[in-house]
Protein backbone atom coordinates (compact mmCIF):
# COMPACT_ATOMS: atom_id res chain seq x y z
CA UNK A 1 0.00 0.00 0.00
CA UNK A 2 1.28 3.47 -0.87
CA UNK A 3 1.63 6.27 1.69
CA UNK A 4 -1.04 8.39 -0.01
CA UNK A 5 -3.54 5.52 -0.04
CA UNK A 6 -2.86 4.75 3.64
CA UNK A 7 -3.17 8.44 4.53
CA UNK A 8 -6.48 8.75 2.68
CA UNK A 9 -7.77 5.62 4.42
CA UNK A 10 -6.87 7.07 7.82
CA UNK A 11 -8.54 10.39 6.99
CA UNK A 12 -11.69 8.57 5.90
CA UNK A 13 -11.60 6.40 9.02
CA UNK A 14 -11.32 9.44 11.30
CA UNK A 15 -14.15 11.16 9.43
CA UNK A 16 -16.40 8.09 9.78
CA UNK A 17 -15.61 7.82 13.47
CA UNK A 18 -16.42 11.50 13.94
CA UNK A 19 -19.76 11.04 12.20
CA UNK A 20 -20.55 8.05 14.42
CA UNK A 21 -19.81 10.07 17.57
CA UNK A 22 -21.98 12.94 16.36
CA UNK A 23 -24.84 10.55 15.58
CA UNK A 24 -24.59 9.01 19.04
CA UNK A 25 -24.77 12.50 20.56
CA UNK A 26 -27.81 13.33 18.41
CA UNK A 27 -29.49 10.06 19.46
CA UNK A 28 -28.81 10.86 23.10
CA UNK A 29 -30.27 14.35 22.79
CA UNK A 30 -33.36 12.97 21.04
CA UNK A 31 -33.83 10.26 23.68
CA UNK A 32 -33.76 12.88 26.43
CA UNK A 33 -36.20 15.11 24.58
CA UNK A 34 -38.61 12.27 23.75
CA UNK A 35 -38.60 11.10 27.37
CA UNK A 36 -39.19 14.60 28.67
CA UNK A 37 -41.99 15.33 26.17
CA UNK A 38 -43.71 12.05 27.05
CA UNK A 39 -43.84 13.18 30.68
CA UNK A 40 -44.39 16.91 30.08
CA UNK A 41 -45.90 17.31 26.57
CA UNK A 42 -46.69 21.02 26.98
CA UNK A 43 -43.40 22.14 28.44
CA UNK A 44 -40.41 23.38 26.50
CA UNK A 45 -37.51 20.96 26.65
CA UNK A 46 -34.06 21.91 27.89
CA UNK A 47 -31.33 19.62 29.19
CA UNK A 48 -31.34 21.36 32.57
CA UNK A 49 -35.12 20.95 32.93
CA UNK A 50 -34.81 17.31 31.94
CA UNK A 51 -32.25 16.74 34.67
CA UNK A 52 -34.32 18.67 37.22
CA UNK A 53 -37.87 17.50 36.47
CA UNK A 54 -37.30 14.12 34.89
CA UNK A 55 -34.28 13.06 36.93
CA UNK A 56 -34.82 9.31 37.05
CA UNK A 57 -35.32 8.90 33.30
CA UNK A 58 -32.59 11.44 32.59
CA UNK A 59 -30.07 9.49 34.66
CA UNK A 60 -31.12 6.18 33.08
CA UNK A 61 -30.68 7.52 29.55
CA UNK A 62 -27.40 9.21 30.49
CA UNK A 63 -26.03 5.95 31.93
CA UNK A 64 -27.14 4.00 28.86
CA UNK A 65 -25.54 6.36 26.36
CA UNK A 66 -22.41 6.87 28.48
CA UNK A 67 -21.80 3.13 28.25
CA UNK A 68 -22.43 3.17 24.51
CA UNK A 69 -19.98 6.06 24.16
CA UNK A 70 -17.36 4.23 26.25
CA UNK A 71 -17.60 1.10 24.13
CA UNK A 72 -17.52 3.10 20.89
CA UNK A 73 -14.52 5.18 21.99
CA UNK A 74 -12.61 2.08 23.08
CA UNK A 75 -13.30 0.31 19.80
CA UNK A 76 -12.47 3.37 17.68
CA UNK A 77 -9.23 4.01 19.58
CA UNK A 78 -7.99 0.47 18.89
CA UNK A 79 -8.84 0.73 15.18
CA UNK A 80 -7.23 4.19 14.89
CA UNK A 81 -4.10 3.03 16.71
CA UNK A 82 -3.70 0.13 14.29
CA UNK A 83 -4.23 2.42 11.29
CA UNK A 84 -1.70 4.99 12.59
CA UNK A 85 0.88 2.28 13.26
CA UNK A 86 0.43 0.99 9.72
CA UNK A 87 0.80 4.52 8.34
CA UNK A 88 3.98 5.05 10.39
CA UNK A 89 5.50 1.85 8.96
CA UNK A 90 4.62 2.86 5.41
CA UNK A 91 5.97 6.38 5.97
CA UNK A 92 9.26 5.01 7.30
CA UNK A 93 9.95 3.08 4.10
CA UNK A 94 8.47 5.58 1.63
CA UNK A 95 10.68 7.95 -0.33
CA UNK A 96 9.86 11.64 -0.49
CA UNK A 97 8.16 12.66 -3.78
CA UNK A 98 10.39 15.57 -4.83
CA UNK A 99 8.79 18.11 -7.18
CA UNK A 100 9.96 21.22 -8.99
CA UNK A 101 7.01 23.17 -7.64
CA UNK A 102 7.17 24.18 -3.99
CA UNK A 103 4.38 23.58 -1.49
CA UNK A 104 3.94 24.93 2.01
CA UNK A 105 5.33 22.47 4.51
CA UNK A 106 4.94 24.45 7.74
CA UNK A 107 3.97 27.86 9.08
CA UNK A 108 4.91 29.54 12.35
CA UNK A 109 3.18 32.72 13.51
CA UNK A 110 5.00 35.34 15.54
CA UNK A 111 1.86 35.52 17.71
CA UNK A 112 2.74 32.07 19.03
CA UNK A 113 5.71 33.63 20.82
CA UNK A 114 4.17 36.85 22.12
CA UNK A 115 5.42 35.91 25.60
CA UNK A 116 8.93 36.64 24.31
CA UNK A 117 8.11 40.30 23.80
CA UNK A 118 10.30 41.92 21.17
CA UNK A 119 11.89 38.52 20.56
CA UNK A 120 8.65 37.01 19.23
CA UNK A 121 9.66 37.35 15.59
CA UNK A 122 13.13 35.95 16.24
CA UNK A 123 11.72 32.86 17.95
CA UNK A 124 9.07 32.33 15.26
CA UNK A 125 11.59 32.69 12.44
CA UNK A 126 14.01 30.32 14.16
CA UNK A 127 11.21 27.79 14.65
CA UNK A 128 10.50 27.99 10.91
CA UNK A 129 14.22 27.59 10.25
CA UNK A 130 14.18 24.32 12.18
CA UNK A 131 11.49 23.01 9.84
CA UNK A 132 13.59 24.12 6.89
CA UNK A 133 16.71 22.50 8.37
CA UNK A 134 14.89 19.17 8.45
CA UNK A 135 13.84 19.50 4.81
CA UNK A 136 17.37 20.43 3.75
CA UNK A 137 18.76 17.45 5.68
CA UNK A 138 16.59 15.20 3.50
CA UNK A 139 18.10 16.72 0.37
CA UNK A 140 15.21 19.03 -0.48
CA UNK A 141 15.26 22.66 -1.54
CA UNK A 142 13.25 25.20 0.39
CA UNK A 143 12.84 28.71 1.67
CA UNK A 144 11.12 30.75 4.35
CA UNK A 145 8.51 33.23 3.15
CA UNK A 146 7.42 35.82 5.72
CA UNK A 147 3.78 36.85 5.25
CA UNK A 148 2.36 39.72 7.29
CA UNK A 149 -1.08 38.76 8.57
CA UNK A 150 -1.91 41.65 10.89
CA UNK A 151 -0.61 44.99 12.10
CA UNK A 152 -1.82 47.97 14.10
CA UNK A 153 -1.72 49.29 17.64
CA UNK A 154 -2.67 47.57 20.85
CA UNK A 155 -4.68 49.05 23.74
CA UNK A 156 -1.55 50.74 25.11
CA UNK A 157 -0.83 52.48 21.83
CA UNK A 158 2.17 50.33 20.95
CA UNK A 159 2.48 49.19 17.35
CA UNK A 160 2.44 45.49 16.61
CA UNK A 161 3.02 43.37 13.54
CA UNK A 162 2.08 39.70 13.15
CA UNK A 163 3.94 37.60 10.62
CA UNK A 164 3.54 33.99 9.51
CA UNK A 165 6.93 32.51 8.66
CA UNK A 166 5.97 29.97 6.01
CA UNK A 167 8.29 27.13 5.03
CA UNK A 168 8.04 26.11 1.39
CA UNK A 169 9.82 23.02 0.06
CA UNK A 170 10.10 21.03 -3.17
CA UNK A 171 7.50 18.41 -2.26
CA UNK A 172 3.93 17.62 -3.20
CA UNK A 173 1.25 18.29 -0.59
CA UNK A 174 1.21 14.60 0.30
CA UNK A 175 5.00 14.69 0.43
CA UNK A 176 4.84 17.49 3.00
CA UNK A 177 2.66 15.29 5.19
CA UNK A 178 5.15 12.45 4.73
CA UNK A 179 8.08 14.68 5.71
CA UNK A 180 6.29 15.63 8.95
CA UNK A 181 6.25 11.95 9.85
CA UNK A 182 9.93 11.42 9.08
CA UNK A 183 12.32 11.50 12.05
CA UNK A 184 14.67 14.40 12.61
CA UNK A 185 18.31 13.95 11.68
CA UNK A 186 19.96 15.07 14.94
CA UNK A 187 19.77 14.29 18.64
CA UNK A 188 18.32 16.46 21.41
CA UNK A 189 21.66 17.91 22.48
CA UNK A 190 22.59 18.90 18.92
CA UNK A 191 19.24 20.61 18.52
CA UNK A 192 19.67 22.55 21.78
CA UNK A 193 23.19 23.62 20.79
CA UNK A 194 21.85 24.95 17.47
CA UNK A 195 19.16 26.94 19.31
CA UNK A 196 21.73 28.61 21.57
CA UNK A 197 24.01 29.35 18.62
CA UNK A 198 21.17 31.14 16.89
CA UNK A 199 20.35 33.21 19.94
CA UNK A 200 17.26 31.37 21.17
CA UNK A 201 16.63 29.50 24.39
CA UNK A 202 15.65 25.89 23.58
CA UNK A 203 13.46 25.71 26.69
CA UNK A 204 11.11 28.24 25.07
CA UNK A 205 10.41 25.63 22.39
CA UNK A 206 10.51 22.68 24.77
CA UNK A 207 9.75 23.62 28.40
CA UNK A 208 10.31 19.98 29.40
CA UNK A 209 13.88 19.91 28.09
CA UNK A 210 16.07 18.54 30.91
CA UNK A 211 18.01 21.33 32.58
CA UNK A 212 21.34 19.50 32.32
CA UNK A 213 20.97 19.16 28.53
CA UNK A 214 20.11 22.84 28.19
CA UNK A 215 23.11 23.86 30.30
CA UNK A 216 25.49 21.53 28.45
CA UNK A 217 24.22 22.80 25.09
CA UNK A 218 24.71 26.40 26.18
CA UNK A 219 28.28 25.64 27.32
CA UNK A 220 29.09 23.96 23.99
CA UNK A 221 27.56 26.79 21.97
CA UNK A 222 29.48 29.48 23.86
CA UNK A 223 32.76 27.59 23.57
CA UNK A 224 32.61 27.37 19.79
Amino acid sequence: MTFIKALNQLDKLLDNHGQARRKLQDDFDKALQDSYKAEYPRRKFTASKSQENNAQEHDRILAEYSELARVMTEKQSKIEKTAREQLDKIAARSSLPVTKKMNRYASVSSSAYNTQGFGAHRYAKESAQQYLDKALAYGLQGEIRPVETDSGKDCTGHSYRTVDYQVWVTLSKAGCKLLRMKPGTGNLLDWAVTCWRRGTNPKVYNPFLPHDISEEACRIAMAQ
